[in-house]
């Protein structure tokens, strides 16, 4: 693995956590404690995104199929407001990145970019909510700019079982290692 890993950790938030299953939700917020631990005893830079609108969602365009169902359902979502905030084992620390998208991608329109290239950030480790949505269209970025890609298993989760499966096991590998978090700590250590 390359010398300068960032850990991303995307949309372990509140009002999205709420729509996860308390059993997936409990694994996947466990296994991203468990890397973000680690990444903190390393000194790996942290930086957690996201998505947050502001009030009514103006964002939002009525042709963007995905966010649109996202603004039907009233205030999700909304900044400054609890369930735009990380959920509460995986709060930013002082010296923590946060970037907040308006979009699905963790790098569209944010500063992101900017602050992995502050930190001669080769190697980006992902977690986040969902596996099918933040996740892929960030290996996909990610692959594109040229990152070292690594998904921790533990550490993503997705509505739909068989959309989740199918990335971590057939279409991130060809641009991304996917690995356990276990694998991930003994071969950083």
């Amino acid at each position: 693995m390359s010398s300068n890993p960032v850990l991303v950790l995307c949309d372990f938030q509140n009002d999205i956590m709420g729509f996860v299953p308390p059993e997936k939700k409990e694994a996947v917020v466990k296994g991203a404690l468990k890397l973000l631990n680690f990444a903190r005893e390393k000194k790996i830079p942290v930086i957690h995104v996201g998505v947050r609108f502001r009030k009514g969602h103006p964002e939002v365009s009525k042709r963007n199929k995905f966010l649109s169902l996202i603004s039907s359902r009233g205030s999700i979502l909304v900044e400054d407001t609890p369930g735009s905030e990380q959920v509460a084992e995986l709060k930013p620390i002082e010296g923590e990145f946060s970037v907040t998208k308006r979009r699905v991608g963790a790098q569209f329109n944010t500063d992101l970019t900017t602050i992995l290239s502050a930190l001669n950030a080769t190697h980006l480790i992902l977690g986040g909510v969902s596996t099918s949505g933040v996740i892929l269209s960030t290996v996909r970025w990610a692959a594109d700019a040229d990152y070292e890609i690594t998904v921790v298993r533990e550490a993503v989760t997705d509505g739909d079982d068989v959309a989740h499966q199918a990335l971590l096991d057939h279409i991130f590998p060809s641009q991304a290692n996917v690995v356990s978090v276990d694998d991930l700590i003994k071969n950083m250590s």
